[in-house]
This record gives C-alpha cells, structure tokens and sequence, in this order.
C-alpha cells in the first residue's frame, strides 16, 4: 500500500468509529482486578449480543463498507478495496468521552430486563443504591435519551417516582413489579441509572410511553 491508500483507510476509519448503530445508557456497579462492572437493561444485551455474532450485521457492514468505498471513489484500482473490511465493535463511554472496549456480556436477566457488562480498565465511579423505596421522592435520570451524548454535557432529566405497578403489559410482553417514573425520556435511555437527591440509585430506565411520557 502507499501512503495515499493509508490516508484514504484513515479518512474511512474516522467516518466509521464515528456512526453508531446500537446506542443504549448504563451505570457502574463494581469494579475488580482491571476490569469494570456495569448494569444496563436486558433488552440492549440481547440487541448487543445480535449485533456482535448476528449474520445480518455482517451483511449490513458489507453493504456499508461498499457504499462508502464506492462514494469516496477509494481504491478503485486497488486490490485494497478486495482486503478492506468492516467489523462490528461495541464501546462504553464515560461522562467524559473516554471509551472503553466492552468485553463481555456477564449476565442476562431478561424477567426483570436486567443485564450486567464488563469492560476492560478500572474506571469511573460506584454508583450506592438506596436502601429504602423512594416513593413519591424527586427523581434524576442521566442518560443518553434520544441517541443525545456529548462528552461532559449529559443531559439531566427530572421527575418523580411513583409507587410499583404490579403488572405492566407492553409490546405483547408482562413486566411485573415496576417502577413508574414521570420522566420524559427516549430510546437510548434504556439501562440508565435513576437517582435521588442524595445520588442514590432507586432504579433504572426500560420502556417508556411517548404519549404519556
């Protein structure tokens, strides 16, 4: 290769590391050895887990990689565009834009939509959970609503927890025994952290309701 066909690789290699296909929220809840712990809801573990091993997103990449190749007019007479190829990577970022290879899927709980994740390095901080129910108690959620993430400016959403509905039918499928916030959140939400005054953890975000907020 020539250096002309390395800078055209690295021009397509900062298009792609910047285009997200999954974009989810999760919080830290331990950290061992060099490694760090996160919690996130069971249905962006399954949708994680498909993307990382699912044929179709390999087909997707393949298609990707040849409508960018093809755009940019890149390696047109070059064996390159034969050995050039897309894979799929799945990154956690920090508050502050530091990313983090995710290493692993730990545990599923896909009754409760509960998941935990690992990455690699000890970062971040341990979030406490609260030791009683914050009912009625003035909540916040940070979160990546919407697909919105920008290092250092999250945005903070408030609202307030309401007592634990029973049984909860949504999309064809029963959740039982959860909690019901007033918070005015979006897709991307999923699997972040809610917090009371006190930045204790009283739950976490899963669905949500866009006529009702």
């Amino acid at each position: 290769s020539s250096p002309d066909d390395l800078m055209r690789i690295n021009k397509i290699n900062k298009q792609l590391s910047n285009m997200s296909y999954v974009m989810s929220s999760a919080f830290i809840v331990m950290h061992k050895d060099k490694e760090t712990f996160l919690m996130t809801s069971g249905h962006v573990c399954t949708e994680l887990k498909s993307f990382m091993s699912d044929i179709k997103f390999k087909k997707f990449s393949l298609e990707l990689q040849d409508v960018i190749l093809k755009r940019e007019g890149l390696f047109e007479n070059s064996e390159l565009f034969n050995l050039y190829f897309i894979d799929t990577e799945v990154f956690v970022y920090s508050y502050n834009g530091t990313k983090y290879r995710l290493k692993s899927v730990k545990a599923i709980d896909e009754k409760k939509d509960m998941c935990i994740i690992n990455t690699e390095s000890n970062w971040g901080e341990k979030a406490s959970f609260a030791k009683k129910d914050c009912v009625y108690e003035e909540v916040f959620n940070m979160s990546s609503s919407g697909g919105y993430y920008y290092p250092n400016a999250v945005p903070i959403r408030k609202g307030i927890i309401n007592k634990v509905v029973s049984n909860q039918k949504f999309n064809d499928r029963v959740f039982e025994n959860v909690n019901l916030y007033t918070l005015s959140v979006k897709p991307g939400a999923s699997g972040s952290a809610v917090f009371n005054k006190k930045g204790e953890v009283c739950g976490s975000i899963n669905i949500s309701y866009s006529n009702l907020d």
